[in-house]
């Protein structure tokens, strides 16, 4: 899987690419801080709310790092903005 980011204010742009089969991610920036940035958020153990069914309150709560499998970096994706500035731009997405 790999995808466009980019961080408007600064006008840095680049990909991140995950490979489910080896659980690793390549972030590709020319900035090494926001390599840094961008890793760690989509790298660090994460708590992920999984709905069980249709109920509000019937989740399960699973600790693991996103690169566990594609279904947790694709949530970790969803969050990027709020932790490093950097947008997820999906209509790039290449399975």
């Amino acid at each position: 899987m790999k995808v466009s980011i980019s961080n408007e204010e600064t006008g840095i742009k680049g990909t991140v690419y995950y490979n489910e089969g080896q659980k690793d991610i390549i972030v590709s920036l020319p900035d090494p801080e926001s390599v840094k940035l961008v890793r760690s958020h989509l790298t660090k153990i994460r708590s992920f709310n999984i709905p069980e069914s249709d109920e509000i309150d019937d989740y399960r709560i699973d600790k693991v790092k996103p690169t566990e499998s594609e279904q947790y970096m694709r949530l970790a994706l969803c969050t990027l903005h709020t932790e490093t500035d950097f947008w997820v731009h999906w209509e790039s997405l290449e399975e």
